[in-house]
């Protein structure tokens, strides 16, 4: 009698588990989720069309002291999946500039680091070089003013972002070489954007 009572309850909790399997609710719909939940709370224009194409940002300058920091907060935003960005390229003049923007991530950006694929050498009076390092970029991020910041060789020169004085020629060959339908933002001293 006993065993009777068991198969009888193990049947009816197979049927129990087979009918709650059978209204099990589909698979949810994640683009609309990402449409109602983040896009819609952000303010327009703050997250990218189409996350999923990401795209690349370069900045110039990397090595200086601004330019690190500009590329410290594009690193860590191109880390969010609604930017809409892929990890940047930073342009340095020299390899002491790879070190200062190393130093400056480790820092100021906790565990943060700029490995070689992602640190490129670039001489900004060159513009082959300059067109070649700026390939595939939608954006570019480049100071208005650029000064040399000593000579590590007699051809390599470290490039920073200027606050005070230096050379807008750099920046107008940055310009001339981007893509056409890359982005340029140029970062500009106060003096600079009120003439």
């Amino acid at each position: 009698m006993r065993r009777l009572a068991l198969a009888v309850v193990a049947a009816c909790s197979l049927q129990t588990a087979s009918a709650l399997a059978a209204r099990r609710p589909p698979p949810p719909d994640l683009t609309k989720i990402y449409k109602d939940t983040v896009a819609a709370n952000n303010e327009p224009g703050s997250a990218a069309e189409r996350p999923i194409n990401k795209q690349l940002v370069a900045v110039c300058g990397a090595g200086g002291d601004a330019g690190r920091f500009i590329y410290g907060y594009v690193q860590r935003a191109a880390q969010t999946f609604e930017s809409g960005l892929k990890a940047p390229r930073a342009l340095v003049g020299a390899a002491r500039g790879s070190r200062a923007l190393n130093v400056c991530l480790g820092t100021s950006f906790i565990l943060a680091y700029a490995d070689e694929s992602l640190v490129q050498r670039c001489d900004f009076r060159d513009d082959e070089i300059i067109k070649k390092r700026l390939d595939g970029c939608s954006m570019v991020v480049a100071p208005y003013r650029m000064r040399p910041q000593g000579a590590v060789t007699g051809t390599e020169w470290s490039w920073d972002l200027d606050q005070a004085g230096g050379e807008s020629e750099p920046f107008s060959r940055i310009c001339a070489n981007v893509q056409d339908a890359a982005h340029v933002i140029a970062v500009a001293a106060p003096a600079d954007a009120a003439a």
